[in-house]
């Protein structure tokens, strides 16, 4: 996170697989993190020597949420009931949480499980670096699987699930470029000239046309790391 912010990039968008706790997210669904708990006791910061006392209110940044929002609700088939504001809780991993786990995460808030995130959108508070994590439901969390309870939690299945959402993901990047773009980089409180083409224009025109991206400064974090 420390060399995006040196880069000068303007916002990072995280992908994260995830545990989901409720029917109303279902595997194969994407969202968007709002809230984080964290009972891990593991301690994130660049601040080791000196403490720096950061607020996260708000862990994930508003404004992209509502962007990435738009347009998941335009590019995805959902329930009436469907639930794409999700509150992760954090596990340390390697393994995957037990039933129990679920149940108290459950009982404290938690929509989705997962083992990345949280400790970005911690570093990124303290850099002051606009984030958004993409949730992706790639598996039932331990003990919700609808009908086998005690179903044993795979990596292939997390793998699958997620491969199978590539289309969704790169749709709402793109859109989300493009909206920067046509506010001419001001989205997220920049102030371009209205004459320059933003990054996020930029890479938007690349995917598109599948063609290599120059001189692109906000572009986001394509994470290619696991979580639950």
């Amino acid at each position: 996170m420390k060399a995006l912010h040196e880069e000068d990039v303007d916002f990072v968008v995280a992908t994260s697989s995830v545990g989901t706790i409720f029917p109303s997210f279902p595997p194969a669904t994407v969202g968007v993190a709002t809230q984080y708990i964290d009972f891990s006791g593991i301690v994130t910061t660049f601040h080791h020597e000196d403490a720096k006392f950061t607020s996260v209110t708000d862990p994930f940044d508003p404004q992209l949420n509502a962007a990435l929002l738009a347009s998941l609700r335009q590019s995805q088939v959902l329930e009436s009931d469907a639930n794409l504001e999700l509150t992760y809780w954090l596990s340390n991993g390697p393994q995957y949480e037990t039933a129990a786990e679920v149940t108290a995460a459950e009982r404290l808030g938690a929509h989705v499980c997962g083992m990345t995130a949280v400790r970005e959108a911690k570093l990124c508070r303290e850099l002051d670096l606009p984030y958004a994590a993409l949730l992706i439901a790639s598996n039932w969390a331990a003990g919700r699987h609808p009908g086998d309870a005690s179903r044993a939690l795979t990596h292939s299945e997390v793998s699958e699930t997620s491969r199978r959402v590539t289309g969704t993901i790169v749709t709402t990047l793109v859109d989300l470029l493009k909206a920067d773009g046509h506010h001419n980089g001001r989205m997220l409180g920049r102030n371009k000239s209205p004459e320059t083409t933003t990054a996020g224009e930029k890479v938007a025109e690349a995917v598109q046309s599948k063609t290599p991206v120059k001189e692109a400064s906000s572009s986001p974090n394509k994470r290619q790391k696991k979580d639950n």
